[in-house]
This record gives C-alpha cells, structure tokens and sequence, in this order.
C-alpha cells in the first residue's frame, strides 16, 4: 500500500488535516506506549472514505453492503469511517483488526475502546488545525488523561 499515492489524492484541506492527525497520534501514541507504526498507519488512512460527497458515500455504501441506517441517511458523511475499511481491506488486502477498528470508530467512538482507538479519536478531535472553544485545554487533558480526554470530546 502506497501511502505517498493516496494523499496525493486528497485536496490540500484534507491533506494538512491528514498529517496534523498522523503527528497527534503519534504524540499519543509514543506517550501512552501504543504502537506508533499502526497509529500513523490508521491516522493516514482515517479519511479515505472522506473523498466522496453524501450521495456518493451511499452508494459506496452500498457496493460494500454496509448497513445504513436512519442516522447515516440524515448525514451520510458519518459512513466514511466504515468505508475507509471496506476500501483498505479489499482493494488494499489490509488486515490488520486494530487498526481497522481504530478507523471505524474515528468519528462516532464505541463502548470499551482500546487505546489505540482512543487515540485515533482524539487525534483526529485535536489534530493542530482544529479550532474551538475547549480545544486547548482538551490537548492537554489528552496527555494526562486519556479516558477523562475521551468522555470530554
């Protein structure tokens, strides 16, 4: 897999939130001892699914025989995660569970994650080009913290 030709696909917004993630969960990673090569792979690859617009992240959708429920109609973009697996596992032949996982629940989170899992979430959540009130003191809930980083994002 060819990390260097899928950024190339994405635009520049994408691309600067892209690395901003990758250094995040590295940060994280290195501080809370997660594997730091399965944290840059998941932060590079978070997004993939973030390239198509809402009617084509349903119909992606249903060429991967996702599940899309009521709120995943309402707002498709939340789909893109899921379709980030599909795509790395069977046009890339990615296998690797925790960090499909880590993918999957990016955006939306799930009961009993594991710590590469909150990682990702929390990068992508305070990733250096993300701009909120709260923001700050959530980055540095996120080194002391992370459980207390995750329940407050």
């Amino acid at each position: 897999m060819k990390v260097h030709k899928i950024l190339k696909a994405l635009d520049v917004k994408r691309y600067k939130h892209t690395i901003g993630v990758v250094e995040t969960a590295d940060k994280l990673a290195q501080y809370w001892k997660v594997n730091r090569k399965k944290a840059k792979i998941a932060s590079f690859f978070h997004d993939l699914g973030r390239q198509f617009n809402n009617e084509e992240l349903i119909q992606q959708a249903k060429k991967y025989k996702i599940r899309i429920g009521k709120y995943e109609i309402e707002n498709p973009l939340l789909l893109h995660g899921r379709i980030a697996v599909e795509i790395l596992k069977k046009k890339y032949n990615f296998k690797e569970k925790d960090v499909l996982r880590s993918i999957l629940f990016h955006t939306t989170g799930s009961k009993r994650m594991t710590k590469l899992e909150k990682i990702i979430y929390l990068a992508d959540y305070i990733e250096p080009g993300r701009k909120f009130k709260g923001v700050k003191k959530l980055k540095k809930l996120a080194f002391k913290n992370l459980n207390g980083a995750v329940a407050e994002a």
